[in-house]
């Protein structure tokens, strides 16, 4: 199972579910009606079974504990009303196996200014249990950070 986190009308979902095994899954989460509908839509008319649009908060994902192979959320956070908690989101959908992947790609700060600080990020996944296999600050005119994470072998 793929979980896209902020997808929007989930154009990367859409396209990584065409390479999905067929008894898999990918989800895009977002809060906008109209774009879980479009991406409904888009699913539907390229015949993609395999992907299902959920308007959901980043927040508070209904989705179980411990059910992600790989998360993934790229360029959103700028939109959450809190990215800290979003991220305690993904850190618990995503299963604790080794093999599973959470992908970050967020600018420095949301769009309410407040600061989305790197320390604080790693921070959080460590106390979830999460240890980094890639970071990158990015430097152009926005500013911040690939994050890539997977949960620490037993």
């Amino acid at each position: 199972k793929v979980v896209d986190i902020g997808s929007g009308i989930s154009l990367k979902g859409l396209f990584l579910a065409k390479f999905v095994c067929p008894e898999g899954k990918v989800i895009g989460v977002d809060p906008s009606r109209v774009a879980c509908s479009d991406s409904a839509a888009i699913a539907a008319r390229e015949k993609i079974g395999n992907f299902v649009a959920l308007r959901a908060e980043a927040e508070n994902v209904p989705i179980a504990t411990n059910s992600a192979d790989v998360v993934f959320s790229i360029n959103s956070a700028v939109y959450f009303r809190n990215y800290s908690r979003a991220f305690e989101e993904m850190c618990r959908i995503l299963k604790k196996d080794p093999e599973s992947r959470l992908v970050i790609l967020t600018s420095d700060r949301t769009m309410h200014g407040e600061i989305i600080r790197f320390d604080d990020i790693v921070e959080l996944l460590k106390s979830h249990r999460l240890e980094l296999i890639s970071k990158k600050e990015v430097q152009n005119s926005q500013g911040g950070y690939i994050i890539i994470a997977r949960p620490k072998p037993k």
